[in-house]
């Protein structure tokens, strides 16, 4: 006589199988992530480039209707023929009352063109698709660019003046700060374009990169122009002069 033997089919998975597919999973997960992520950044950085090439641009702009680049000057002269239109303060310790002189050319430079993206202290936005009035222009956070000034004005030295040409104009990332920093003693977030610096300078007319950086030891996010870098042009004697120069970062 023959015995039948009854064939137990397995249902499900064990435990230690379904561990393995949800470890596979996570894996392929964070993988995917990483590359998405990644992907986001480069179209960031990307942007704020093109951002700083159209707001170079409104700078010549504004330089041919004014006579010099954004300045204590240049800001006298805007408030005497702007009348009524008020964008907010045109001079100040931040970037952003200088870029804001831009909204007064006739550039036509809009507020989303100074979006610029960064890590260290939040990415810069700047919803508007016009220039917008009422004191309310360039925002607290509604621009991640850095402008580069004189500390004196030749002709009068209480005030600020405008860079010459081929001197860093308008730079980005900047480590965030809440006073100016002095010539080259500047720091950047080396997080947020991958250990370079984006730097539009003065009548060039182009976007330039600067990777040559110092990491700072006690902030991984932090980096300083290396000693032997000279980041301001030399004279015919080859000799630079960064102590005349001011960077005022954006008001974050």
């Amino acid at each position: 006589m023959k015995t039948n033997l009854l064939q137990k089919t397995r249902q499900g998975f064990t435990l230690i199988e379904l561990m393995v597919v949800i470890v596979i999973l996570a894996s392929l997960g964070a993988i995917s992530y990483s590359v998405i992520l990644s992907q986001k950044d480069a179209g960031e950085i990307e942007k704020t480039r093109q951002n700083l090439g159209s707001i170079g641009n409104a700078m010549e702009n504004f330089k041919t209707e004014y006579k010099s680049y954004p300045s204590d000057r240049t800001a006298e002269t805007i408030q005497e023929k702007a009348g009524d239109i008020d964008y907010g303060a045109l001079t100040g310790e931040f970037s952003n009352c200088y870029l804001r002189q831009l909204l007064h050319s006739s550039s036509g430079v809009e507020e989303k063109t100074f979006y610029a993206y960064a890590n260290a202290g939040g990415v810069m936005s700047s919803e508007g698709d016009n220039r917008i009035a009422k004191g309310r222009g360039l925002e607290k956070g509604e621009t991640g660019f850095a402008y580069v000034m004189l500390k004196e004005d030749r002709q009068d030295p209480s005030m600020k003046g405008a860079v010459s040409a081929k001197n860093p104009l308008v730079l980005a990332p900047v480590y965030p700060s809440t006073q100016p920093y002095d010539g080259d003693k500047v720091a950047f977030d080396i997080t947020s374009y991958k250990g370079k610096v984006f730097v539009y300078r003065a009548g060039t007319g182009s976007v330039d990169t600067v990777s040559d950086l110092k990491e700072d030891e006690t902030d991984e996010d932090r980096a300083t122009l290396s000693e032997e870098s000279n980041f301001y042009p030399e004279d015919k004697r080859g000799r630079t002069f960064p102590e005349r120069f001011v960077i005022l970062p954006p008001e974050l």
